[in-house]
């Protein structure tokens, strides 16, 4: 498929003259790939230079003609026709022959030919495709309309009318167009081309879909030409595999598709994937696209993806010579960095065994930058032996491991680092890289998180007893205070609260037992400093302190006295007012007051007066409701006693002749008259608390009595 690539490339860059060239050249090969042939013409009859080409078309019959019988045959002169403007005599004999075989004998051959133009017409161009389209036109079979209406199926055929009667994939209803519209826009299917199967039975193509990816990727190419992975989506998606199950579907079948020997699979994700009729080995598709000479990092990723999905070429003594002179004149050039020198070298160890061991052992010792090296492979597996050579070949390893603890982001090279220093006795370097960690976390979050969770479930790392625990956890709170309103930082954020909140809270409650005072005060201040932990979150926090010392219950603490009861919507409602006084209404005052001064004459101008006022009425506002947030306390269902009426409490007031009403007692802030929720501060309120069920009071001189007291569904758990 290289002439596609070299016909696409000149199009693209709209050259006519080395198109030309190219094509001469093409047309004195020896062999010809149908496939190739028919995506070429394809590519040139959408171009601009189709009607230019049209001249030079003709050059491709003797190679044309080497082609076996057969469909692939007939579709090619179809397009060779299409583009022709010659007529020469040579071209002429060859449609003529191909009439006379293909519709002969059909009862309509003279109507047929007459539509089209008949034999004599001035240019055959176009002519074989029109009969083909005409003599397809029959009920239930399938076309394409090329102007925007999608696939269709034929409904009716009149050849007295000369008209043909379908309905397609994107407009409503039956439509009638003439044969010479037909001739125009509509392009025969196969009632197995993969449109019409789309169109016609879209559950048995997504049955065969599920069941053969490979053979419905391959009909897909065949039938619409070459394909990258974005253009497969577009005709697949949702029409045949569900939208949702789509990238499951895709990784299984691209899998698939690698071991496919007739399926030509793209270097980049823009490039397409392509049927071959040659039969490629694998080994020998691998070896094609290394003397395309690919950059080093291209070189890697191709050969350890084949030497994983392939394992068994390498019993090829040819391929393996082969393959080693690619990666050994890949190993000559001299802007190879450390990391794919070393790659390449992991290759060849694999393939020859210990005989590249000492060229290893030479780079991992001469290494100025060895962290750095790391950064540079691309392989994880190679990573993962890098660190291995590292141990083995370098004496200050320790220091590199040390370091290298802190940068790396795979989870199972930590594992290793830190298992290799524990073995060998250096558990100080861990220690130091974990003082680190705790000093600034923020610097290295995931690196942190990564040992807060392996050191909570040790007993033998350092900082794996009590007061280590109790560090790690005020590092845990001081990263929360400095990542939460990070957007970028969302998952850690997530993360550390599982950590504090995760089965109700274990990991605090373990901590906790184990506490000074002193101690819980600085881990509940830290606590604190963290805006994305609710105050019911806090609340708990500080509940679980006074638990083990009671002590904690400061008399700093809002009272029962000055507490105001509220939801925690009510809390919400009130810090989002005072928000949008500070971010909102106090500015538009501030713009408000510098207009009004531009007026000049304030002792006159009544807009600056007003805006005064109204900064005077916000400052007021704000200072209540700040001293008012300080006093709330946010109900929850420990705080609630629903044997008696009280705060938190709803209940049905029943009256005579059936008469039943719902009452909801919450917080000033959540009460609605209107939806019979009240303040438990209301003189109702008063009157009625303490009561219980089916205790009696007194409403507009009527006597109710309390029935069903629960826990009012506003309240959160």
């Amino acid at each position: 498929m290289e002439y596609l690539k070299q016909f696409q490339k000149h199009i693209s860059e709209n050259q006519l003259a080395p198109l030309i060239s190219l094509w001469q050249e093409y047309s004195f090969c020896d062999e010809v790939d149908p496939n190739e042939l028919q995506a070429i013409l394809n590519a040139i009859s959408k171009s601009p230079f189709a009607t230019s080409f049209g001249k030079y078309v003709e050059e491709i019959l003797p190679l044309w003609e080497k082609i076996p019988e057969g469909e692939d045959k007939r579709t090619l002169l179809r397009h060779i026709v299409d583009l022709e403007t010659t007529n020469t005599e040579t071209l002429r004999s060859i449609v003529d022959e191909e009439i006379t075989k293909c519709y002969q004998n059909d009862p309509q051959f003279a109507k047929l030919l007459k539509i089209v133009g008949g034999k004599d017409r001035p240019s055959y161009q176009g002519i074989l495709s029109h009969l083909e389209l005409l003599t397809h036109l029959k009920p239930k079979n399938f076309c394409f309309h090329t102007k925007g209406w999608g696939v269709g199926e034929v409904i009716d055929v009149s050849f007295v009318r000369e008209q043909v009667t379908c309905e397609f994939d994107y407009v409503a209803g039956k439509k009638d167009l003439s044969f010479l519209n037909s001739l125009n826009c509509l392009i025969p299917l196969p009632k197995t081309h993969f449109l019409a199967l789309r169109f016609g039975s879209p559950d048995q193509l997504e049955a065969m879909a599920r069941k053969e990816p490979v053979v419905i990727i391959k009909k897909l190419l065949k039938d619409l030409g070459p394909k990258n992975a974005q253009e497969i989506k577009d005709e697949m998606a949702d029409l045949v595999i569900p939208e949702e199950e789509w990238q499951k579907w895709w990784q299984l079948t691209r899998t698939k598709l690698k071991k496919d020997p007739e399926i030509i699979i793209p270097q980049t994700l823009h490039d397409p994937f392509m049927l071959s009729t040659v039969s490629i080995s694998f080994e020998e598709r691998l070896i094609g696209q290394l003397e395309e000479k690919p950059d080093a990092d291209t070189l890697i990723e191709m050969v350890y993806s084949f030497l994983r999905d392939f394992p068994q070429s390498v019993k090829n003594q040819e391929f393996k010579e082969k393959l080693r002179s690619h990666l050994s004149e890949s190993l000559m050039k001299h802007d190879l960095n450390d990391g794919q020198e070393l790659s390449i070298f992991f290759m060849l160890e694999d393939l020859y065994g210990e005989t590249e061991a000492r060229s290893i052992e030479a780079l991992i010792k001469k290494a100025q930058m060895p962290v750095h090296t790391l950064e540079q492979i691309q392989i994880i597996s190679f990573k993962k032996r890098y660190l291995i050579a590292l141990e083995k070949f370098r004496e200050d390893f320790v220091a590199l491991f040390e370091e290298l603890l802190l940068k790396v982001d795979l989870s199972q090279l930590r594992d290793f680092l830190m298992n290799a220093l524990i073995k060998r006795g250096a558990q100080d370097a861990v220690k130091k890289v974990i003082e680190k960690l705790i000093h600034s976390p923020d610097k290295h979050a995931e690196a942190f998180l990564w040992f807060f969770e392996n050191i909570l479930k040790s007993q033998t790392l350092p900082y794996s007893d009590n007061q280590g625990n109790q560090r790690l956890f005020e590092a845990l709170f001081n990263l929360l205070s400095k990542v939460e309103n990070h957007p970028l930082a969302r998952d850690i954020t997530k993360k550390i609260h599982g950590y504090i909140t995760g089965q109700r809270f274990q990991l605090i409650r373990n901590l906790f037992q184990h506490c000074s005072v002193n101690e819980l005060k600085e881990l509940l201040l830290l606590s604190t400093k963290c805006q994305s932990l609710t105050s019911h979150e806090l609340k708990t926090l500080r509940s679980l302190a006074e638990v083990v010392h009671p002590s904690l219950a400061s008399p700093d603490r809002v009272d029962e006295e000055t507490a105001v009861w509220t939801t925690e919507e009510g809390f919400l409602k009130i810090k989002k007012r005072i928000e949008e006084i500070v971010q909102v209404d106090t500015l538009e005052n501030a713009k408000e007051i510098e207009i009004a001064r531009s007026y000049g004459d304030l002792r006159e101008n009544s807009e600056f007066k007003f805006a005064l006022e109204k900064r005077d009425r916000l400052q007021h506002e704000l200072r209540s409701l700040s001293k008012e947030l300080n006093n709330l306390r946010i109900l929850t269902d420990e705080d609630i006693d629903t044997s008696r009426i009280g705060v938190g409490i709803q209940f049905e007031a029943h009256g005579s002749s059936d008469e039943k009403i719902h009452f909801k007692i919450l917080g000033p802030h959540d009460a609605d008259a209107d939806q019979n929720i009240l303040s438990y501060k209301s003189k109702f309120a008063k009157d009625i608390e303490g009561k219980r069920n089916d205790d009696t009071f007194d409403m507009n001189g009527k006597t109710y009595t309390i029935k069903n007291i629960r826990i009012c569904l506003t309240v959160k758990k």
